[in-house]
């Protein structure tokens, strides 16, 4: 997702996204300025309806404009097959080539953004 701004909200660029058997990883760029919980703590009561408003907005215009994202789950899925590659010819792995063949020729449909 490209910065996108909106009333001067600017949302981060998406970089990668990876999980673990325990938790998932968001990788995104920074953008230096006050989050939406340290202004909600520091806002008055109208201050802070507004912000939440604001937000609510937002997040309905972010979520409904069409997008292009040049990260699909197709870009993830070659990216993992291109590592699990690089494992199987470095020997890290008990996977076969003929295995990453196989799930290479057989790849599921990208699934659509939600």
């Amino acid at each position: 997702m490209q910065t996108f701004k909106s009333q001067h909200i600017n949302i981060p660029t998406y970089i990668d996204y990876m999980e673990d058997e325990q938790q998932a990883y968001l990788l995104m760029s920074y953008i230096a300025g006050e989050t939406l919980t340290t202004a909600l703590a520091n806002a008055s009561e109208l201050q802070r309806l507004e912000l939440i408003r604001a937000f609510g907005r937002f997040l309905r215009q972010l979520h409904t404009r069409e997008t292009s994202s040049t990260h699909s789950s197709k870009d993830w899925l070659n990216k993992q097959l291109l590592q699990a590659d690089h494992y199987i010819k470095q020997g890290w792995t008990s996977g076969s080539s003929e295995l990453l063949n196989a799930l290479s020729t057989k790849q599921p449909e990208p699934v659509p953004e939600t």
